[in-house]
């Protein structure tokens, strides 16, 4: 199957990329190295006035050869491989489809539900102790403390000892709480 090779767009023909998510520099004459940016994503260094920039080799994909409605933000990845930048495995799509694509995320939401280890540590009781006035903040859930302004996954952090406090609290099970200050 041939490969159809177009000019990226925001780059005056220094840069050309193919329906199979490939990149040619036009300036080196070469095939440019993408890598992953950690979430499983390829990603391309391509520069423009001297200044280098990462992108996302999926979203030039789809922006030099996909037609986008103005609703459409994301482009999705038909089968789920972040890794397959194939112009047939690429689509605009709305926040939303993104979100519900995918027997993955499905599978995900379904087993936090059904998780009663999951269920139990969103209800633990927990106790915030201001360290500078030792003041005692008790809270049904991580969940309540977060609509008071602070953030679960740090006081999930204190409480498993990662990190010593959050905010100029302590935090601690109710369950676990012995008046430490």
């Amino acid at each position: 199957m041939e490969e159809n090779w177009m000019y990226i767009k925001k780059f005056n023909k220094e840069y050309m990329i193919s329906d199979k998510g490939n990149v040619w520099s036009n300036k080196s004459d070469k095939m440019l190295k993408q890598s992953d940016n950690g979430y499983g994503y390829l990603r391309v260094g391509l520069t423009k006035n001297g200044k280098t920039k990462r992108y996302l080799v999926h979203r030039l994909v789809a922006e030099t050869f996909l037609n986008k409605n103005s609703k459409d933000q994301c482009v999705n990845h038909i089968d789920e491989n972040r890794k397959n930048n194939c112009l047939s495995n690429l689509e605009w799509c709305t926040y939303k489809h993104n979100a519900n694509h995918g027997t993955k995320n499905i599978r995900m939401v379904k087993s936090r539900e059904t998780s009663p280890k999951w269920l139990r540590e969103q209800t633990i009781p927990i106790v915030g102790i201001n360290i500078k006035t030792g003041e005692c903040n008790y809270y049904k859930s991580m969940m309540e403390a977060e609509r008071n302004g602070f953030s679960s996954g740090h006081i999930s952090e204190c409480i498993r000892g990662i990190n010593k406090s959050h905010k100029g609290c302590k935090w601690f099970k109710q369950s676990e709480y012995k008046g430490v200050s």
